[in-house]
């Protein structure tokens, strides 16, 4: 895209590992803007996170007693409440991070407090109704496999564990491939760009595969991080009775600092990919 109008052409692949290391190197050369870029959505999350344990919602998998009817209510609450938490305070972070790569001068400088504006909403918009469609998705897609693995194994027997284990791979790697081809509206959406889905899904068609590989190289480092704090210290968390305050405030900026590596490779693809350029009017700060 440039300030005149959107560029739909499609670009040759990315050198991805020089992408990848690019995005690392600019989280770290920029970790000044860290402490801009997180402190409203922290200040946020732990607002948030306040009010939802007054009002009492609880995050686990147990059964409540009740009837079922309720209990499927209470469940459904929980994880509205919980991607609130999650998603509102996401959306600010990803916005500022896109917008310092994208945008020069003051219209790029993330700050300490800022009200949010019509592109926040829709940002908020795009990851819940993502999510949304994820869930639903997935429940038909089990839904369907489950039946079609019941037949496999009255058929074949033991074999079909094999079709087992590889829809379970295949799944999620499904999912990633489909944000692939989806993650450009993201920064779009973050500095004001007319785009539509249409748009991400055709200026992807030929980078799906790398893209998708980038943004696991990016993410998961951090999140088998967070995997490993937080199963060697189960047994203390059990004994301390929850997540005390310090690993919860570590746990937030591993994942924090893996999403915004994320969000920088998703940004530098979409840049080099669309051929965006900022426009000499600009848009709003923040």
């Amino acid at each position: 895209m440039t300030d005149g109008g959107q560029n739909t052409s499609v670009k040759p692949r990315f050198p991805l590992l020089v992408l990848v290391r690019a995005s690392y190197r600019f989280v770290f050369e920029n970790k000044a803007f860290l402490p801009l870029v997180l402190f409203q959505p922290a200040l946020l999350y732990l607002i948030l996170s306040f009010f939802i344990d007054v009002g009492g919602f609880e995050f686990s998998d147990e059964v409540q007693t009740g009837a079922s009817g309720r209990d499927t209510v209470g469940f459904s609450v929980n994880g509205v409440a919980l991607t609130l938490v999650v998603f509102v305070p996401a959306s600010l972070l990803f916005v500022s991070w896109h917008r310092l790569i994208l945008l020069a001068g003051s219209e790029g400088q993330p700050r300490w407090l800022y009200p949010p504006r019509t592109r926040h909403w829709k940002y908020l918009g795009y990851m819940t109704g993502g999510l949304l469609a994820g869930l639903v998705s997935v429940a038909f897609t089990i839904i369907a496999a489950s039946i079609v693995l019941a037949v496999l194994a009255s058929l074949l027997g033991a074999i079909a564990l094999l079709f087992h284990y590889l829809f379970l791979v295949m799944l999620p790697a499904a999912y990633v491939i489909l944000f692939a081809r989806l993650s450009f509206l993201f920064p779009a959406i973050a500095v004001d760009e007319p785009y539509s889905i249409a748009d991400s899904w055709h200026q992807t068609t030929h980078i799906t595969w790398p893209l998708a590989i980038g943004f696991l190289l990016c993410f998961l480092p951090g999140g088998l991080l967070l995997l490993a704090m937080n199963m060697t210290l189960s047994d203390f968390i059990r004994g301390y009775g929850g997540v005390p305050l310090w690993l919860e405030a570590a746990n937030l900026f591993v994942l924090s600092y893996s999403s915004l590596v994320s969000v920088t490779f998703i940004t530098f693809v979409f840049q080099g990919q669309s051929g965006w350029v900022q426009a000499r009017s600009g848009s709003e700060s923040s």
